[in-house]
């Protein structure tokens, strides 16, 4: 291990006992590496990895949308959406990665500024269009945003959460990460 101002992480299991987390290596090519493709992957299929709770609780809850979304400004990694209609915009880079600071924030916000602009039929489009290039989410049946979020939420009114979203995208009210 490298000394550093965090502490070793751990597993914690149920029975109380605890395994050290070792590092896994970091690679641009190979089926089995560790990449900025397969964090993108992970943090889609698990959200819940995010630490919403800390930047903004407003945004507890979110549901995959989508990768790749393209927007004029180039394809967002990954969207999410609230069951109340608050959308976040997610941009994976790797620590070791040379633009991991300074161009990631603004290649985020050039996203953001883009979906400012679009209404609920354009997100849907979007949404639709990654979907239908994803192999991993093309076979799903996709009927819309909506349906995506009621599924997971089967109360959820439709003309509420229309509204919502489109409020979301006129104010630029997205969660950047």
């Amino acid at each position: 291990m490298h000394n550093s101002g965090y502490g070793v992480p751990l597993l914690v299991h149920a029975d109380d006992t605890a395994e050290l987390l070792k590092p896994v290596p970091l690679s641009n090519s190979g089926a089995s590496s560790y990449n900025e493709k397969w964090l993108q992957r992970l943090l889609y299929r698990h959200p819940q990895a995010l630490p919403i709770a800390e930047i903004d609780s407003s945004f507890i809850g979110l549901i995959p949308l989508c990768m790749e979304m393209d927007t004029p400004a180039g394809p967002v990694d990954a969207a999410y959406v609230t069951p109340t209609g608050r959308l976040a915009l997610l941009e994976t880079k790797l620590w070791r990665n040379p633009e991991a600071r300074r161009e990631v924030v603004g290649q985020i916000l050039d996203y953001a500024k883009e979906l400012h602009s679009w209404d609920y039929s354009r997100l849907e489009g979007a949404v639709r269009q990654a979907r239908k290039n994803d192999s991993e989410t093309f076979n799903e049946q996709f009927a819309g945003v909506f349906e995506v979020v009621k599924e997971k939420n089967p109360g959820l009114d439709q003309a509420k959460f229309h509204d919502a979203v489109t409020r979301s995208l006129s104010k630029g009210g997205f969660l950047l990460q």
